[in-house]
C-alpha cells in the first residue's frame, strides 16, 4: 500500500537520466535536484545534476563533488532562477527502496544547518540489467523524522531548461553512459487528484478483510483527534502496515500491526531523539482483543504512548 502524501512534478528526460545514472555503475551513484516551489507547495524538478569527477561512490554510500555541485548550482540559479530542492542516490540492488535511517539523519542535519523548511529525497534501485525503480520522499521542518511518500506527475518530454541549459554551461556536465534505461512500478499520480496502488497484504493479514481495513480507518481517525497527526505507511519488505502519528507532549510514535493482530496486541515504538531513531516500548500493557477493536487498539496506544519506560530495542524506520 502506497498512501501518496505529496506530489513531486517531473519531466520525462530527468526521470530518465536518474535511471541511466543508476545503471552506470556497480556502486552507489547520486545526483542532485533542481527546480522550484509551485504555488501549491509541490517540488517541480526541471533539472539534474548528476555526480561530478570527485564524487564518491562505495556499495553503501555516495558522496558528491561539492566544488562541481556548486558551480553547476550557480550557474542554474543564475541563468534560470532554480533552487537546489534535494538529492538522489541509488540503493542499487539492495532491497531498501526509502531511506535509511543514516539517510534521514543526514536530511534532518542539512535542514538543521541550512534552515530548510523542506528537502526532497530520491532513492532509486536496479531491477535488473535495464531497469529501475524510483521513489520520492519529502521532508518538512517540524515533522523531519515523518518523511511523506511522495507520488510523481510525469511531465512529457524534454525539459526545456536541459535543452538549453546544456547547450550553454560553461561547467563540466555528467553525461550518462547508459542510453537506454526504464523506470518501473513509478508511483504516479495527477495534478488534479492522487492515486492509491492496490495495496499487497500478507497472507492471513487482517487488512485482507474490507471490514477490517474500515476498523483501521476508525483508529486513524481517533488518532488524529488525539494527537493532531497520523499517518499509514506500508514496510517495502513485509508489506505489513504501520502508522505514524504523535504530538508534541509525546512525541513521534510509530505503531506497526504484526501477522498475528488482532489477537496479539498492536507494536508501539517512540522516538528517541538522542540517537534520532525509534525503539520499541518494553513491558507492553494487557491487550484485550475482545469488544470494539478501534477503540481497544485506540486506548492501547494511548496507554503506551504515554507509559514511563526505558527504551529497549532501536527500529530503524
Amino acid at each position: 500500500m502506497v498512501n501518496i502524501q505529496s506530489k513531486v512534478l517531473v519531466y520525462e528526460s530527468e526521470i530518465n537520466f536518474l535511471a541511466q545514472c543508476t545503471l552506470d555503475t556497480s556502486i552507489e551513484i547520486g545526483s542532485d535536484l533542481f527546480g522550484y516551489f509551485s504555488y501549491s507547495g509541490f517540488p517541480v524538478i526541471m533539472y539534474v545534476v548528476g555526480p561530478g569527477e570527485l564524487a564518491k561512490g562505495t556499495e553503501t554510500t555516495f558522496h558528491q563533488d561539492e566544488e562541481y555541485l556548486k558551480s553547476i548550482g550557480d550557474e542554474l540559479r543564475t541563468k534560470h532562477g532554480l533552487q537546489h530542492l534535494g538529492n538522489f542516490h541509488s540503493h542499487h540492488t539492495f532491497t531498501l527502496k526509502k531511506p535509511s535511517q543514516q539517510d534521514s539523519n543526514t536530511v534532518v542535519k542539512a535542514m538543521n544547518t541550512y534552515q530548510l523548511d523542506r528537502f526532497l529525497l530520491m532513492i532509486g534501485n536496479i531491477v535488473n540489467n535495464d531497469s529501475t525503480t524510483i521513489n520520492a520522499y519529502q521532508y518538512n521542518r517540524g515533522k523531519e523524522n515523518l518523511y511523506d511518500h511522495s507520488g510523481f506527475v510525469v511531465l512529457p518530454g524534454e525539459s526545456p531548461i536541459r535543452t538549453v541549459f546544456d547547450a550553454t554551461c560553461t561547467s563540466y556536465l555528467y553525461k550518462p553512459k547508459t542510453e537506454h534505461a526504464r523506470v518501473v512500478n513509478l508511483v504516479e499520480t495527477t495534478l488534479e487528484n492522487q492515486v492509491y496502488s492496490k495495496p499487497n497484504y500478507p497472507e492471513n493479514y487482517w487488512l485482507r478483510i474490507k471490514k477490517n481495513r474500515e476498523v483501521l480507518n476508525g483508529i486513524m481517525y481517533k488518532l488524529n483527534q488525539e494527537f493532531g497527526y497520523v499517518t499509514a505507511k506500508q514496510e517495502a519488505i513485509t508489506d505489513l502496515v504501520y502508522l505514524l502519528s504523535g504530538s508534541k507532549e509525546v512525541g513521534p510514535l510509530k505503531v506497526t500491526f504484526p501477522i498475528a493482530f488482532p489477537t496479539c496486541a498492536p507494536l508501539v515504538y517512540r522516538f528517541d531523539v538522542d540517537t534520532n531513531g525509534f525503539w520499541g516500548l518494553i513491558e507492553p500493557s494487557e491487550w484485550n482483543s475482545e469488544g470494539s477493536l478501534v477503540l481497544n487498539t485506540f486506548n492501547y496506544i494511548v496507554a503506551m504512548a504515554t507509559k514511563e519506560v526505558e527504551p529497549k530495542e532501536e527500529c530503524y524506520e
